[in-house]
């Protein structure tokens, strides 16, 4: 695994192979706890990933009141006025490219390709269609969803088993006729003086086990 820009190794997750159905309750979770910019405590985030011979599976369980999301047109772009769990995909440190795929609790996608800094193009879609199940709960939200490794290895993303990502929460606080707030929770503590996850500091890896 190769060092990051300041020279240390980045956080790591290994994600287990597995054969059939995932059993999400047998795969160890990754908490998201890094929200600095906030003296509130931020609702709790659990990350969970596994793959077998076709498809990195991914799943959040995000806790918190009902969720906040917009609706209006039902147009992919209301995804970013909704609280929604993101995942950020680099093929290199560089981040060009990157790409993003954003999910509110309806199961709508914003998918997009985009170059540092912020230099997004919104038009993108990712390659192939993306197995994806929502549920929703009193006291909770599910996502989850599968990418294909051909799809992964077609972007120039994974790399000798390893995938520079990004994982992230948008947590809604408050809809207004002008717009929403959010909580930015995140796997990695960018170390930022606000939220912003569009930055190399952000990504970790998750490291697919033999």
């Amino acid at each position: 695994m190769n060092k990051n820009s300041s020279g240390t190794r980045p956080k790591a997750y290994p994600v287990k192979r597995i054969t059939g159905t995932p059993h999400w309750e047998e795969i160890p979770p990754l908490l998201l706890a890094a929200a600095p910019w906030y003296s509130d405590a931020v609702p709790e985030t659990w990350f969970r990933a596994c793959y077998d011979a076709d498809y990195l599976h991914l799943q959040y369980t995000a806790l918190g009141s009902p969720p906040k999301v917009w609706i209006v047109d039902n147009l992919r772009e209301e995804v970013l006025l909704s609280e929604r769990v993101e995942v950020f995909l680099r093929s290199n440190e560089n981040m060009n490219p990157y790409y993003g795929l954003e999910i509110d609790p309806l199961g709508r996608v914003f998918d997009y390709r985009s170059r540092y800094y912020r230099q997004m193009d919104p038009n993108w879609r990712w390659p192939d269609s993306i197995p994806l199940h929502t549920n929703q709960q009193a006291e909770c939200y599910t996502v989850q969803l599968a990418l294909k490794l051909d799809t992964l290895h077609q972007l120039d993303l994974l790399h000798n088993n390893d995938l520079q990502a990004g994982i992230f929460r948008g947590h809604c606080t408050v809809h207004t006729s002008k717009g929403a707030s959010f909580q930015w929770i995140s796997w990695i503590d960018p170390q930022t003086p606000r939220p912003d996850f569009h930055v190399p500091s952000s990504f970790g890896v998750l490291q697919l086990l033999p």
